[in-house]
């Protein structure tokens, strides 16, 4: 059983309106049923098999249908509760697809997304209804329906503007040790500080996708009108531990720049995490695994000293590397830890972070070949419409930086 599974707990339960149908029946606020919104443009189902009511426990698939008019929401309630649905006809459209521990029958828990707007996208269609209704349906192994719940649920639906402030936030490794905190380690308990300070600014976090769709000059899309990107480089076991956790307890979206050559490994004293606990957090909806490179998070021998890896030729018995050799070596390692990532964890990739912030013309050409669109730096700053997707700015996390710092931080950068 994953580990972090027990952090999915219900949010909204008591505000459910429950039917009871023939053949089984939800108690008004049971548990075992979690639906929430964690953005604009979805909604999360967690269903916890166990908890469910007997009847339901023994559920095959599960549908669902959204609607942002009331008057249809109604008939639609009616025509299933009178028995007028076409149950088949419903189940083949609205069907849920697992994207977590799975739906087969020795499944603890269950997580579904659901998609509110066309093509998967949360914001090409314009601003989603601030509320919308919706019908969780329950079927068994024959289709036939075993019960249903349906509600209006409200959603946090942030301003959304053509010219947002867009942040990206840069955090390395977590500890609940106070004494070890340092300019790259942050306390645990000061990121959930964090993460609450900026909602409470009016900040919403955004996926990767949700920035490349805007930098790409669609005029159709809009971000929320002030937004956060929460970037967590290298890999460490500490953001499966301690970060992850947080960000499920807070509803954040977050991106893991990992070295792919390291997972599972234990390089000096810290450990990184493992392709399964990765595989865990994409499953959550809430992470995405991007690149750090393969192999290059390192200073190399070079005619110049140590240098990164990255952005200079090696000596190679005594000889730098050729243009060829080095352009190569480039263009294999991130074309690699792009196929690496895609295969173990599943989610596509297209960004990367360059480690510790180097780059030059050729990583930019290399890694444009190998298919990444944004390109992270270490240079603070605001990421703007004009912005360069190659040499996107972060502010860095320090771990002295309390809530209010941090936003004193970003304010500053906002006003320059």
């Amino acid at each position: 059983m994953h580990r972090h599974n027990y952090l999915l707990t219900a949010i909204i339960a008591s505000l459910l309106w429950v039917i009871a149908l023939p053949g089984g029946r939800v108690s008004a606020g049971s548990d075992g049923i979690d639906i929430f919104r964690p953005a604009y443009g979805e909604i999360d189902v967690v269903i916890e098999r166990g908890a469910l009511d007997a009847s339901l426990s023994k559920y095959a698939s599960v549908a669902l249908r959204s609607f942002d008019n009331r008057e249809l929401y109604v008939k639609a309630v009616d025509q299933l509760r009178g028995g007028t649905t076409n149950q088949s006809l419903f189940l083949l459209k609205y069907k849920l697809k697992a994207m977590g521990t799975g739906d087969d029958a020795d499944s603890r828990k269950s997580w579904y997304n659901y998609k509110l707007v066309p093509n998967g996208s949360t914001l090409l269609s314009g601003d989603s209804p601030a509320s919308f209704y919706y019908m969780l349906v329950f079927f068994d192994a024959s289709g036939k329906l075993l019960g249903f719940r349906h509600d209006a649920l409200g959603s946090y639906q942030p301003k959304l503007s053509s010219t947002p402030t867009i942040v990206a936030l840069m955090y390395h490794h977590f500890t609940t040790d106070k004494s070890k905190t340092s300019s790259v380690v942050v306390h645990r308990d000061e990121f959930r500080s964090q993460l609450r300070a900026l909602k409470a600014a009016g900040f919403a976090a955004i996926r990767q996708q949700d920035l490349l769709a805007f930098l790409k000059g669609d005029q159709r899309v809009k971000l929320p009108e002030k937004s956060v990107l929460i970037t967590i480089d290298d890999g460490y076991e500490s953001s499966f531990d301690l970060a992850y956790p947080v960000l499920l307890q807070e509803r954040v979206y977050a991106s893991l720049f990992a070295v792919t050559s390291y997972r599972g490994q234990t390089l000096g004293a810290i450990p990184h995490f493992s392709w399964e606990q990765a595989s865990e957090m994409y499953q959550s909806g809430f992470i995405d695994i991007q690149s750090h490179t393969d192999n290059l998070h390192y200073y190399g021998k070079t005619q110049w000293g140590a240098k990164p890896a990255l952005t200079y030729a090696l000596q190679i018995n005594g000889k730098p590397e050729n243009k060829f050799a080095y352009e190569k070596r480039i263009y294999d390692d991130l074309r690699k830890s792009r196929s690496l990532i895609e295969q173990h964890v599943g989610n596509k990739v297209f960004a990367l972070s360059y480690p510790f912030g180097s780059y030059n013309s050729t990583v930019i050409n290399r890694a444009t070949a190998a298919r990444y669109s944004l390109m992270y730096t270490v240079t603070p700053g605001i990421i703007q419409k004009s912005s360069n997707p190659a040499k996107l700015p972060r502010i860095n996390v320090d771990g002295k930086d309390t809530a209010k710092a941090l936003l004193d931080k970003i304010r500053a950068e906002m006003e320059k």
